[in-house]
């Protein structure tokens, strides 16, 4: 259902700018109902998942401990497969850290220009125009960072009247 509606006098117009209010009202309506559903049923299966969770974890720890406890045996094996799957004893991965008093910031800035560390570093620079707009700045300003502020002039707009919709509806 596309396209453009062919509005010819303010009375059509008047009679458009009802009928979006009202839409708006039923997709505001509509949206609730729908994000309602969804907290129930992200609720419902919360508490389905939940025991499930529960026993995971009680039967992950079993098999951990017996790992642990029989930690002597099983180290002449390293690993030592089953049926269902494979246990054993293995030294855990490499985790790279920050020293103490050192800051991510001041790794990056260190490696940053290094070129065996090229690809290591990532720096994205991201323009949240809303924001810089939000502080108004004067043009003279922006211009000094390399901004511009335009106003198109003319621009057609609209607004609703939602409380006459409401009480045209509601009597």
């Amino acid at each position: 259902m596309g396209g453009t509606m062919n509005i010819t006098n303010t009375t059509h117009a008047n009679l458009a700018l009802r009928d979006i209010g009202r839409l708006d009202r039923d997709i505001k309506t509509e949206e609730i109902i729908l994000n309602d559903a969804i907290d129930k049923l992200r609720e419902e299966q919360a508490a389905k998942i939940a025991p499930m969770n529960a026993k995971r974890k009680m039967l992950a720890d079993g098999v951990l401990a017996y790992i642990k406890t029989n930690k002597r045996t099983l180290k002449d094996f390293r690993s030592l497969e089953l049926d269902y799957g494979t246990i054993g004893i293995r030294d855990s991965p490499t985790k790279l850290g920050i020293i103490r008093g050192f800051t991510k910031e001041d790794v990056a800035k260190r490696i940053a220009d290094l070129k065996q560390f090229a690809g290591c570093v990532r720096v994205r620079y991201t323009l949240v125009m809303n924001a810089i707009k939000a502080l108004n700045l004067p043009a003279d300003r922006l211009i000094q960072y390399g901004l511009t502020q335009t106003q198109k002039k003319d621009q057609p707009f609209f607004t609703i009247n939602e409380a006459k919709i409401d009480a045209e509806d509601a009597g």
